[in-house]
């Protein structure tokens, strides 16, 4: 899973050096010719959503993502950590049900996409369903990390041991 998840947020790193060298081409376009390259903004918002949907997961792994960490150690100190554990896992378990409902959402609009040859409206005609793609596989890594998460926070329950909320920390 490590591996999965490291490949994703390099994908998503080469998705910022895209939309960089896609913003340096257009700025140096407009300076010395003083022309657009008319494809610029499109695909640096293609390439900010790429690396978004692929960050998501490294995200998730490093504890970037909002959390009621608070509400978490709160318990954890007035109750023990059972209660602190079963919240971590509940909140795992709610991920885990957001991530599949909508990762499936976003494969059929991929598929709808593709089996319609449906493009942007722009001069380039982009196939969406190859952004939309991308979506698709943030989404699927995130949802495998998110299985591991509710896999830690469910012993760390079973152990009644209060969560780790870096689970960078546990591996």
């Amino acid at each position: 899973m490590d591996l999965i998840s490291r490949v994703a947020e390099g994908l998503a790193a080469l998705a910022l050096l895209g939309v960089l060298g896609i913003m340096v081409v257009e700025i140096a376009y407009r300076t010395f010719w003083g022309r657009s390259t008319l494809i610029a903004d499109e695909y640096s918002s293609y390439g900010l959503v790429i690396l978004s949907f692929l960050g998501l997961a490294g995200a998730l792994r490093s504890g970037q993502h909002v959390r009621l960490t608070i509400l978490l150690q709160w318990l954890g100190r007035r109750f023990g950590p059972r209660p602190e554990a079963l919240l971590q896992l509940v909140s795992c378990l709610a991920l885990l049900v957001f991530t599949a409902v909508l990762g499936y959402h976003l494969a059929e609009l991929a598929q709808n996409s593709y089996e319609n040859g449906t493009v942007s409206v722009t001069i380039a005609r982009t196939p969406l369903w190859i952004v939309q793609g991308f979506t698709v596989l943030g989404f699927a890594v995130l949802a495998l990390e998110t299985v591991r998460q509710t896999v830690l926070a469910a012993g760390d329950f079973l152990r009644n041991e209060h969560p780790n909320t870096n689970v960078e920390e546990v591996l």
